[in-house]
């Protein structure tokens, strides 16, 4: 998708009209998508652009707003702030993490004090 975006219009024309001759190889989605790219450029949009790029790299990161620490998302991916928690709470949320994973974790989790691996 990317290499469609970085031809030059007169590329794009040619294997538009490949696209539509009997036989040709090209994939429907690839016409489709170059259909797209000129539609955008007859009414002056980068709608195309902008869920090719979406698709390729993620949507940019939106920044929550508030008075506390905020947690944000990146590229589909929630971004946590682990400061607030002590030694003791993030050994155990390791040990959980492990747990869920299917691995043995380590140290007691009924009893927190415990904190050294067996």
């Amino acid at each position: 998708m990317l290499s469609i975006l970085e031809c030059p219009v007169g590329q794009l024309e040619k294997i538009r009209k490949e696209c539509k001759q009997p036989g040709s190889k090209i994939p429907v989605w690839v016409a489709n998508l170059i259909a797209a790219i000129f539609s955008d450029i007859r009414r002056g949009r980068i709608d195309c652009l902008r869920w090719v790029l979406d698709r390729s790299f993620g949507k940019p990161g939106q920044i929550l707003g508030g008075s506390q620490q905020i947690n944000f998302v990146q590229n589909n991916v929630q971004i946590f702030n682990f400061s607030a928690l002590s030694d003791t709470e993030l050994v155990l949320f390791h040990s959980l993490l492990l747990k869920m994973e299917g691995k043995t974790a380590g140290i007691d989790l009924v009893n927190p004090d415990k904190l050294e691996p067996d």
